[in-house]
């Protein structure tokens, strides 16, 4: 696997996460989703390293504020760069606590694939 072309969805929502795997799938990304910020947080561990991170930031168990905190705070994960969205939370405020990019939901598909494009490479 290319690790320049992967692209980690986390998200709680399975609908809304195969939804942006699939989209970026048909873009000619390799996608790999997580169902929050704990499994996320597994993957990474076990040797997923995404060239970017789609992050959901409501989330149960551990959720997208959680995972920055924990990403930011280990060096083999700090440099990954990640692109935040949310439906529930103040994006303005959530780019200024994350120190990243965020979208409002519903996302915008364009503006989504602009900031892929920015940090990940098709197949």
């Amino acid at each position: 696997m290319n690790p320049a072309s992967t692209v980690l969805v986390v998200d709680d929502s399975e609908s809304a996460r195969n939804a942006m795997c699939f989209l970026l799938s048909t873009e000619g990304y390799r996608v790999t989703g997580a169902v929050d910020g704990q499994d996320a947080v597994e993957q990474l561990c076990r040797g997923l390293h995404p060239s970017l991170i789609l992050l959901d930031l409501a989330m149960p168990r551990m959720d997208g504020f959680a995972f920055r905190d924990w990403q930011m705070k280990d060096e083999r994960f700090a440099g990954i760069p990640v692109v935040a969205y949310s439906g529930a939370v103040d994006v303005a405020m959530a780019e200024r606590v994350l120190g990243a990019p965020a979208l409002q939901k519903p996302v915008d598909l364009a503006r989504l694939l602009e900031f892929v494009a920015t940090y990940a490479t098709p197949e």
